[in-house]
């Protein structure tokens, strides 16, 4: 049985010169080359935009039961059938991404908790800033960050 890591991408970035697809592709290739099954999710192209407008709107947190869009619960299987994560997220000058703080928190602790996430910030600059933000944000939703390597 092969590892499922699901490669989430940060980026609200709508612009034709996203950088964050790129670097997704390249995270889904290193993956794939070793055997690992990936799900990648992107705010802007996964369930036709919905999670982009689901970002736009105040958060209700948490969904009461049976109120959850179907979009958002689609997301929700697909993200837990994953052993572990890794989030492509563009630097943001020490800022949580979108996506981050808003989208994850939606669907908590049942999804991401105990599971082992790789960061992977991306900048024009090299920065350290990024990554320790989101492993900071990451770990409120109880997952467990992988150390810089």
């Amino acid at each position: 049985m092969a590892l499922r890591c699901a490669v989430v991408l940060a980026s609200t970035n709508s612009s034709s010169q996203r950088m964050g697809p790129l670097v997704v592709n390249f995270l889904r290739t290193r993956l794939e080359d070793r055997g690992v099954e990936v799900e990648l999710v992107d705010p802007i192209v996964s369930e036709q935009g919905f999670l982009l407008e689901l970002l736009k709107k105040p958060r209700s947190f948490p969904f009461p039961p049976g109120t959850e869009p179907p979009a958002l619960g689609r997301l929700r299987q697909q993200l837990q059938r994953c052993d572990c994560f890794c989030l492509a997220a563009p630097e943001a000058e020490g800022e949580q991404p979108e996506v981050v703080a808003e989208l994850m928190p939606r669907l908590g602790f049942e999804v991401f908790g105990y599971k082992p996430w790789g960061i992977c910030a991306y900048s024009a600059f090299a920065q350290r800033l990024p990554s320790s933000a989101l492993r900071e944000a990451l770990s409120k939703l109880g997952a467990l960050t992988v150390p810089e390597a």
